[in-house]
């Protein structure tokens, strides 16, 4: 296995790729770098890593440094009320051709894909990256969908089922640093 850094050696058909691709980073990486810093900081808080370690260093080994755990239920207890609270999609009818009807059956098919794509999982996932450092991603995908009892269709391939992906780690997601926040849907890429 060859190792190294990537563009140089990358063909030149990739290359405007590759060169876009790392401009994107950058502009993404230098966007996000002071809400990153932070967002690390409060996360060491909470896993209650609270001293500086120059102030642990300048104690020495013979004086303790008192940690007192001020943020941790607080935390455990929004994160609760979030999982009880069953956040969901509501499919409602919205323009004139609308009806409450096909509105009822589009909210039977999301409910079953939220059911069986962990939603659940992924979306308190999200929410407690957005309590600890401040921001939290999942991901929908869509993966073929065969039964176990069934032989493999080739009609059958074209079956797919949505899934909704928990991203552990916030801080490996890079999104468009001129996205609105209010508005993610207008996000042109993202890293991750």
């Amino acid at each position: 296995a060859r190792h190294g850094p990537i563009m140089p050696n990358a063909p030149d058909s990739a290359q405007p790729f590759m060169t876009l691709a790392l401009t994107r980073w950058q502009a993404a990486e230098t966007a996000e770098n002071p809400m990153r810093v932070e967002g690390e900081i409060d996360l060491q808080f909470l896993n209650l890593e609270q001293w500086d370690t120059t102030i642990v260093n300048r104690r020495g080994p013979d004086r303790p440094c008192l940690t007192i755990d001020q943020i941790g239920e607080p935390y455990r207890q929004i994160v609760g009320q979030f999982r009880r609270a069953h956040p969901g999609i509501q499919g409602s009818p919205v323009d004139n051709g609308a009806d409450q009807e096909t509105a009822d059956r589009y909210q039977g098919a999301i409910r079953h894909i939220e059911a069986t794509g962990g939603a659940k999982a992924a979306r308190g996932e999200a929410f407690k990256g957005c309590v600890g450092p401040g921001w939290g991603y999942y991901r929908l995908y869509t993966e073929f969908e065969y039964g176990q009892d069934v032989p493999i269709d080739p009609a059958a391939i074209m079956d797919q089922c949505i899934k909704y992906q928990a991203i552990e780690n916030p801080f490996t997601v890079f999104r468009d640093p001129s996205t609105p926040l209010h508005e993610p849907w207008k996000c042109r890429w993202l890293f991750q």
